[in-house]
């Protein structure tokens, strides 16, 4: 979702209030889009997240861990060379336009401050970076040549010039009554489209607020307006322009009905027919939109979760054609039925020989008589032979049967694998830990590596939840990280929980007292149900048990145990509140 002008106007200001004057001392690039910059001012560190992906170009602050590539980019490299161990002098917003500058102060050479400017720009598919010294570039995240733009090149050693102006107004700066006068000299436009064809900053979404908060509808023109709807107008004006000239926002997130994601404002909306979300601030905001909408920093992430689905999908519909193919493996004992049946009665038939069908007595029956069985038969073949031919059918279906039966099985706990993988996934935040899971689909043979990849990631870590001096929690995030929290993290007697009948996280309660507290067992088990497929839901059972009586069996796949001597505890997967939990006891 592209942020507009007057959204990024708070932003801005949010953004200097909390990092001016910081230092820079790291600078990660995970991809071609996004880069992460690591900022400390005394007693607190920030971190700086920059995308400039063309559905979702933003700077904000984040909490998102990152994991720096082993090999990193030239431009990372670039950006590195010239800004680490910088300090942030401002950040600036070119006139409400969505172009941004960060003054950054280095010390050059003979120890002289040298200001360096990282502009960025955040104009959907034309966003970009570019470092500046004396308005000459250095270098760009994206070049532009002559042949892509001939209004401006991005290229190093050339001067920078900006994006051609708008023939628009600054909604700040200018006065209530030259705004409504501009308004006023678009008389055929609706006027929606009339606020942002006349004032820079505004998007869609803002314009439409204009209307919600003049309770003007949006299908009225700017020709139709009155002396009473220009008196709204003025008043919606001076609210909304004084919510950004005080800093008073309200960063709020307006969903529709279907709970999706149709605006982001720095202030209420007036609508009556949306849902909306208030947060503290507007990185809050930001963080929370795109971690909803995208995995902005994982890009393959998505690639992984599709072929999971799909390979997910082709198994479900194999394992109801073999359920169907067992069902009838099931009934071979009709065909055994049927053949003892003329093996029996071969002496004594006197039906007609030539009859394609014979009623006989079923034996096997409290009442034969009452319950006679009608047996198709072949008249060109004898009566033993027809008997052979139904134990030949009874035996190829018995044998298909157990055939059948490991084939479920397999299939079934295929399945109950990729469960698995498809939590740890959704799970996964690093790049660690999805080079983990992408390692083990390679290893299952699900994908194929092309080529040996260069970079290397330092193993991830299980997630630890820090409850007192002698309580820890440890939560494993995908199979890999299971593994090493049930097997060389938790002791004998350490607690063991996972979800009952779905795919999840193992989890670790590792404490020195003798007796467990029952409130740090219910956390335990919140957070088995939230890292499992059951997230979200109420009533989730979570078995538990020591760490003594889990096993993982010969040749198991990553992550598979079995385990006995468990009890049950059932929970409420409520996420708001999980959330909160692990944001304030994760280190």
């Amino acid at each position: 979702m592209n942020i507009d002008g007057i959204t990024l106007c708070p932003l801005v200001n949010e953004l200097n209030s909390h990092i001016a004057g910081g230092r820079i001392d790291k600078i990660v690039q995970l991809n071609k889009d996004t880069l992460f910059f690591f900022i400390r001012i005394p007693k607190k560190n920030y971190i700086l997240h920059l995308s400039t992906n063309s559905n979702h170009p933003i700077l904000h602050l984040t909490n998102q861990t990152v994991d720096a590539p082993m090999n990193p980019p030239a431009f990372c490299m670039l950006l590195r060379k010239h800004l680490e161990n910088g300090r942030i002098a401002s950040i600036k917003q070119n006139n409400l336009d969505r172009l941004l500058s960060m003054d950054i102060d280095v010390i050059g050479t003979g120890g002289a401050i040298v200001t360096k400017t990282l502009v960025i720009e955040l104009m959907g598919k034309y966003s970009n970076v570019i470092l500046l010294q004396d308005n000459i570039i250095i270098d760009s995240l994206k070049k532009v040549t002559r042949q892509m733009n001939r209004f401006r090149e991005i290229l190093p050693n050339k001067p920078y010039i900006e994006p051609p102006k708008q023939n628009k107004i600054n909604f700040i700066d200018a006065s209530t009554d030259c705004f409504v006068e501009c308004l006023l000299e678009n008389p055929e436009l609706p006027l929606h489209k009339a606020f942002m064809n006349v004032a820079m900053g505004i998007g869609p979404m803002i314009a439409k607020e204009f209307l919600n908060y003049s309770r003007l509808s949006v299908e009225r023109y700017v020709k139709e307006l009155t002396k009473k709807d220009l008196g709204k107008i003025h008043i919606a004006i001076d609210t909304i322009k004084n919510f950004i000239l005080t800093n008073k926002i309200i960063p709020t997130l307006v969903q529709n009905e279907q709970n999706k994601i149709i605006a982001l404002l720095p202030f209420p909306s007036q609508s009556s027919n949306n849902k909306q979300i208030a947060f503290p601030t507007m990185s809050e905001l930001i963080d929370y939109t795109i971690r909803k909408e995208t995995n902005y920093s994982l890009p393959e992430k998505e690639v992984l979760l599709k072929l999971i689905k799909h390979e997910l999908s082709k198994l479900n519909n194999k394992l109801l054609i073999l359920k169907d193919e067992l069902k009838d493996a099931n009934n071979s004992q009709t065909f055994k039925i049927k053949g003892d049946l003329l093996t029996t009665f071969q002496y004594t038939i006197t039906a007609d020989i030539n009859a394609a069908t014979i009623n006989l007595p079923n034996i096997y029956s409290e009442f034969p008589d009452e319950n006679l069985v009608q047996i198709e038969i072949d008249p060109t073949l004898s009566l033993i032979k027809n008997a052979q031919n139904y134990y030949r059918k009874y035996n190829k279906l018995k044998r298909a049967q157990l055939l059948l039966e490991d084939q479920v099985y397999q299939t079934q706990h295929t399945i109950s694998y990729l469960e698995s993988i498809d939590v740890s996934l959704i799970s996964s935040q690093t790049l660690s830990e999805l080079a983990e899971i992408k390692k083990e689909l390679v290893a299952e043979g699900y994908i194929q590596e092309k080529k040996k990849s260069t970079k290397i990631y330092k193993p991830s870590s299980p997630l630890k939840i820090f409850l007192t001096e002698d309580t820890s929690i440890w939560i494993g995030k995908n199979n890999f990280q299971n593994d090493m929290v049930t097997f060389k993290i938790a002791q004998a007697n350490d607690m063991w929980l996972h979800v009952k009948d779905h795919s999840g996280s193992h989890v670790i309660i590792h404490t020195n007292e003798k007796i467990i507290n029952e409130n740090t067992l219910l956390l335990a088990a919140k957070f088995a149900a939230y890292f499992s497929q059951a997230c979200g839901s109420s009533k989730v059972s979570i078995d538990y048990t020591q760490r003594r009586y889990v096993k993982k069996p010969g040749k198991a796949k990553p992550g598979f145990v079995t385990y006995s001597n468990q009890k049950t505890i059932v929970v409420d997967s409520n996420k708001e509140e999980i959330e909160a939990l692990l944001a304030k006891y994760s280190i």
